[in-house]
């Protein structure tokens, strides 16, 4: 195996926790750059979709691997790494997030506002409140994969039709 030592040791140190992490946290400011430099209106809206869902995705992404991770365990936090339901809730709550923006676009502005308004305020809050005090580690497990399938469910309909969340010119602020 080998092992490095002096001048060695410096620049492998140097390459591996300082150029490759400062390359990976420019290129995230690039992307951020990107949505701030852009355009107002739809292209403006695309971008900051598009980062959103970037870190939604991320989020996902440690998600399904924190079992892979070398830690201790945390232990209270009720969180159970080795998840069952990823794929089920992911999907669904994409599909979920979509039709939750459609419906938010053809239904705000009219007489069912507050039918949606009422749907969306009980059903956060009551997965919320089964989230933290439920007992069962796999109805975390899928709340929590549903929320971030959801998330991205409405940030990759905004990245395909921005113009569908921009208010319309005569309505109210």
């Amino acid at each position: 195996m080998f092992q490095p030592d002096g001048l060695q040791a410096f620049v492998l140190l140097g390459l591996n926790f300082v150029v490759t992490p400062a390359i990976l946290l420019v290129i995230l400011v690039w992307a951020m750059v990107i949505v701030v430099r852009s355009p107002k209106g739809q292209v403006r809206t695309s971008a900051a979709a598009g980062l959103g869902a970037g870190i939604v995705l991320f989020v996902i992404y440690v998600a399904l691997g924190i079992d892979a991770l070398d830690v201790p365990p945390i232990t209270g936090l009720g969180i159970d790494p080795g998840v069952s339901l990823q794929l089920v809730g992911l999907v669904v709550g994409t599909l979920y997030g979509v039709l939750l923006i459609l419906l938010v676009r053809f239904l705000s502005g009219t007489r069912l506002t507050g039918a949606l308004v009422l749907f969306l305020a009980l059903s956060s809050l009551a997965a919320l409140y089964s989230y933290f005090f439920g007992s069962s580690q796999s109805y975390r497990t899928l709340v929590q994969f549903l929320s971030l399938g959801t998330a991205f469910g409405i940030f990759l309909h905004i990245l395909l039709f921005p113009a569908a969340v921009r208010r319309k010119p005569n309505a109210s602020p």
